[in-house]
């Protein structure tokens, strides 16, 4: 049913000659939360009656939600709401309506033992078989969230079967690959598309393989389109009105792009179980979210499209093995919400890069300007420093010497904010 609603979509599309924004809202919970759902019946229902309102604003407004759990909220779902034998828990009321999806997280973690904050035993795998024990079919095999460039959360194994760590005789083989996550999320993978990563490098993973199995589905620019509680005040970046703007932001910017055959732009909305709670009036939030995209899906410009939908209607229009399609959110000249009410705009190209220079281009700034610019490697040393307090709205920025691979193109304002681009370099 979900295929067919996606397909359905794609033709009204495609009868208002636009190129779409496949875009839904996905979730995680994380053993890292500060909810214990296992054991607390509050922590549990704070969140969780939350979720359900979500769910039901979604589902009203036919919109799409992809819910993503570690096993210490599929665990509290077993304990608390006795996933085992309630036929509408909260997992299935959601799995069971064709406007949302229940797919595995997952942070498996045994390296500093049994009594450390982030231990935890299951794998994705065994998220899986918990998951089939609280009455989830999946609708795609998904690792919903990954490192893709350490032994951290490695995705490659999921190429073939994978055994379970607590329930070692279930075994378990992904399809879709998202959220590709760094350490720190210091160098996350941000773009639009869809492709088939041939290895775990920074020059691989952006590679298309024509052998692979595992597809990947990016999440398009999606530091700018969710949620962002900032870690050293606790007050919120991005607010509906701005998740909003820069949606609708994003649709026009590629619809005024030259469109070729392979065009297939995927974004998404972030939704942290951990922030239900801590932000005011969450679920009025996202309902405004989804009404004040309305008028876009109506026109064509926007599909609601889940990621099981995003794969399957990619791979209904594409027979081909060496069809793929990636775009660089950093080739995106979005207006950036973070540095408040007077946001500059950047942009840098090409990107990928292949030569010794890239050119930088800076836009506006009314009571902050940026100041300083500074090149980062993967591990955060940083290598090129630039003092900007008097350049030209454009300059080339001199990567002569640097060797292929990813860096964090950072811009700091005069009052210390700061704005970060990947930039991939491949020689």
């Amino acid at each position: 049913m979900k295929k067919l609603l996606l397909l359905c979509c794609m033709a009204a599309t495609l009868s208002y000659g636009q190129t779409p924004l496949y875009l839904n809202f996905i979730s995680h919970s994380e053993v890292s939360d500060t909810f214990d759902y296992e054991m607390s019946s509050a922590d549990y229902w704070l969140v969780t009656d939350i979720a359900r309102k979500i769910a039901d604003t979604v589902i009203d407004r036919q919109a799409r939600w992809d819910v993503m759990v570690d096993a210490n909220y599929v665990r509290g779902t077993l304990m608390q709401d006795a996933g085992y034998t309630n036929t509408d828990d909260f997992l299935e009321y959601a799995n069971n309506s064709p406007y949302l999806d229940v797919d595995p997280h997952n942070h498996f973690d045994t390296t500093d033992g049994m009594f450390s904050a982030n231990y935890n035993p299951y794998n994705y795998p065994d998220v899986v078989h918990l998951l089939d024990s609280c009455g989830i079919t999946l609708t795609e095999n998904i690792v919903g969230g990954f490192n893709w460039l350490t032994p951290d959360d490695d995705w490659t194994p999921f190429q073939t079967l994978v055994d379970g760590n607590m329930f070692p005789g279930f075994s378990w083989q992904a399809d879709i690959l998202w959220g590709a996550g760094s350490t720190g999320h210091s160098n996350d993978v941000d773009d639009f598309g869809i492709w088939k990563p041939t290895g775990p490098t920074p020059i691989t993973f952006f590679q298309h393989s024509l052998t692979n199995h595992l597809t990947y589905i990016g999440g398009g620019c999606k530091d700018n389109i969710h949620f962002i509680i900032r870690a050293s005040d606790g007050v919120l970046d991005n607010t509906a009105d701005e998740i909003i703007s820069n949606i609708l932001y994003l649709s026009d910017y590629i619809n005024g792009l030259s469109s070729s055959a392979n065009d297939y732009y995927t974004a998404n909305v972030l939704l942290n179980f951990r922030d239900m709670p801590v932000i005011p009036a969450y679920v009025d939030s996202v309902t405004k979210i989804i009404d004040g995209l309305q008028a876009y899906v109506d026109a064509g410009k926007i599909v609601w499209a889940t990621l099981a939908e995003k794969y399957e209607g990619w791979n209904a229009a594409h027979s081909s093995a060496s069809d793929y399609f990636i775009y660089y959110c950093d080739d995106t000249p979005l207006w950036l919400p973070a540095l408040g009410d007077s946001p500059f705009q950047v942009r840098l190209y090409p990107n990928p890069a292949t030569g010794n220079s890239v050119r930088l281009e800076l836009e506006g700034a009314l009571s902050e300007k940026p100041e300083w610019l500074s090149v980062s490697d993967m591990l955060g040393n940083v290598i090129r420093i630039v003092d900007l307090s008097n350049a030209d709205d454009q300059l080339d920025l001199n990567i002569g010497g640097l060797s292929s691979g990813i860096y964090s193109v950072s811009i700091i304002s005069t009052s210390g904010r700061k704005l970060s681009k990947q930039l991939l370099i491949s020689r």
